[in-house]
C-alpha cells in the first residue's frame, strides 16, 4: 500500500471520528442552549448573597443564598468555579431563579449563564472544521493516488 493511500485512509477515518464527536457535542450544545435560553428569558431577577466558597480541585464555587418574595430562603450551588475566586463571602450578586423551581438559580453574568453552551458549541465548531480539513485532505491524497496509478502515455 502506498504512503499516500495510507495517509488518505487515516485522514478519512480521523475526519469521520472528529465529525461524529463534533455532532455529539452539537447535540449537547442544543440540549443545553435551549433550556438556558428559556431560563434567561423567564428567570425571576433577585439579589443573592454568597454564603460560602466550596473548594473543588483548586477552583472556588460560590454557594448563594436568596429569599423569595414569600420569605422562603433558598441555597444554590453555582456550577462554575474560578481560581482565584470571583466572589467573596458576603458579597451581594444579581441572580435569576426559576419561578417553577426556585432551587434553580444562576448568577446574572454572561459567563455564568452562557459558559457551558458556548464551550460545547465552540468545541463542536472546531471539531467540525478539523473533520472537514481531514476529509478534504483525504480526498486530495485519494486523487493523487488515482493520478499515480494511471499509465503514462508514450
Amino acid at each position: 500500500m502506498s504512503r499516500n493511500r495510507r495517509l488518505a485512509d487515516w485522514l478519512g477515518t480521523a475526519g469521520t471520528v472528529f465529525g461524529i464527536i463534533g455532532t455529539l457535542l452539537l447535540v449537547g450544545f442544543l440540549f443545553n442552549f435551549v433550556p438556558t435560553l428559556l431560563f434567561a428569558g423567564s428567570g425571576v431577577p433577585a439579589t443573592a448573597t454568597v454564603v460560602r466558597l466550596d473548594n473543588r480541585n483548586g477552583n472556588y464555587y460560590p454557594v448563594i443564598s436568596y429569599q423569595l418574595p414569600s420569605g422562603e430562603l433558598h441555597l444554590a450551588n453555582v456550577p462554575i468555579g474560578n481560581n482565584p475566586p470571583a466572589f467573596k463571602v458576603g458579597e451581594q450578586v444579581a441572580i435569576f431563579y426559576d419561578q417553577d423551581d426556585p432551587r434553580e438559580a444562576r448568577i446574572n453574568r454572561f459567563i455564568y449563564i452562557w459558559a457551558i453552551p458556548l464551550a460545547l458549541g465552540g468545541l463542536a465548531a472546531v471539531l467540525w472544521l478539523v473533520a472537514g480539513l481531514c476529509l478534504l485532505l483525504s480526498r486530495h491524497f485519494s486523487r493523487r493516488i488515482g493520478y499515480e496509478q494511471q499509465p503514462t502515455a508514450r
